[in-house]
């Protein structure tokens, strides 16, 4: 396998990286990563959305057997804050962090990882908001990401 055929994974948990090694050039995700001679990675941002904080109300109903968990586990936090109404049980909670599939979660998330991007140097692409790049001892290192999925190459 040629250097420009091997790519790292790498997974971010809390700042540290770990490295498995594994082979995804015939990954379809931005295929063009292999067609230049560079070292190439992926990476993989876990809980990326709860990274987050929301900057407004959200508000979360909890019911049935979700409401019934978070009471087992917690009742002296939740037990007194369940409502009734027609017999049925509920309880409403506010967001603190993002939440995946709510419609401003990917704007926060995007606003903080461009944003620290940013402080770390990297300067933005005019024709793709989700590409930065930083010189760095001479070389370009560039870093493409699609939500929480990145690919870095230098």
């Amino acid at each position: 396998m040629s250097r420009r055929e091997k790519t790292t994974r790498i997974h971010l948990e809390g700042g540290s990286l770990t490295s498995d090694g594994i082979d995804t050039s015939s990954h379809g995700n931005m295929p063009y990563r292999c067609n230049w001679r560079t070292n190439v990675a992926t990476a993989d941002i876990p809980g990326a959305f709860i990274q987050a904080t929301m900057d407004d109300d959200v508000w979360i109903k909890f019911e049935n057997e979700m409401l019934d968990v978070l009471v087992e586990l917690y009742p002296n936090l939740y037990g007194s804050c369940v409502c009734y109404h027609n017999g049925r049980k509920f309880l409403y909670a506010k967001a603190i962090k993002a939440i995946y599939g709510a419609m401003k979660s990917a704007l926060l998330f995007y606003q903080q990882f461009s944003g620290q991007l940013t402080d770390w140097g990297f300067k933005k692409n005019d024709y793709d908001m989700c590409t930065m790049n930083k010189t760095v001892n001479g070389s370009q290192l560039t870093i493409v990401w699609h939500v929480d999925d990145c690919n870095l190459s230098c």
